[in-house]
């Protein structure tokens, strides 16, 4: 059994280094270190590809003599060719950056505990052309196998906010974590699926 649980926490090791690594820089001016990474797919062939992250705002707030309020926001600019989109409209005001998605996460620090608190975020299309559909958004807090807290929710309109309303839990192997995705849809070009990553660690 124990070997089976190292080899379990060993895979997820590797699997977070692994998307660290196409992360932006390291965002380290304050004790935690947050990374954000964001992935734009073409939902015919498949093919992915990493972008920028645009903004990356952070902010931090003392609560007591032991805890700290902890604020990550990342904004992306999700750019979608031109080239698909001038055959089928004469409107040319699609511009090259499709869409703009914000995902910000707040949380708690105290000692070696963790607390999500909020998680918010939106999807804003350049034109009405442009429709946004099967979002989704996940958080949580804590590791693998660890006592952390976790959920997944379907906005039903281009903004969300969550209160978790979560006690105070271990951050032990992944920390604090919120991640958004929905499909972008033109009429007579290929879907894409938007992808935006927030991960805080020690």
């Amino acid at each position: 059994m124990k070997r089976f649980v190292a080899l379990v926490l060993s895979t997820f090791v590797l699997f977070a280094a692994g998307l660290v690594s196409f992360a932006a820089p390291v965002h380290s001016n304050s004790p935690a270190q947050w990374h954000a990474t964001a992935v734009l797919t073409n939902t015919d062939t498949g093919e992915k590809s990493f972008v920028p992250i645009n903004l990356a705002e952070s902010s931090i707030k003392k609560t007591s003599d032991s805890s700290q309020c902890f604020t990550e926001k990342a904004t992306v600019y999700f750019k979608i060719s031109n080239s698909e989109i001038q055959p089928c409209y004469s409107d040319t005001s699609i511009s090259e950056t499709d869409v703009k998605a914000t995902i910000k996460i707040t949380y708690n620090r105290s000692s070696d505990k963790i607390q999500v608190t909020n998680v918010s975020g939106s999807w804003i299309p350049d034109n009405s052309q442009i429709q946004i559909s099967n979002r989704s958004v996940d958080y949580g807090d804590g590791g693998p196998l660890s006592s952390g807290h976790s959920a997944h929710q379907k906005p039903t309109s281009n903004s969300f906010s969550y209160t978790t309303g979560w006690p105070a839990s271990s951050d032990a192997m992944s920390g604090a974590r919120a991640y958004s995705t929905a499909t972008v849809s033109v009429t007579g070009m290929s879907s894409h699926t938007i992808e935006v990553f927030v991960t805080a660690t020690k």
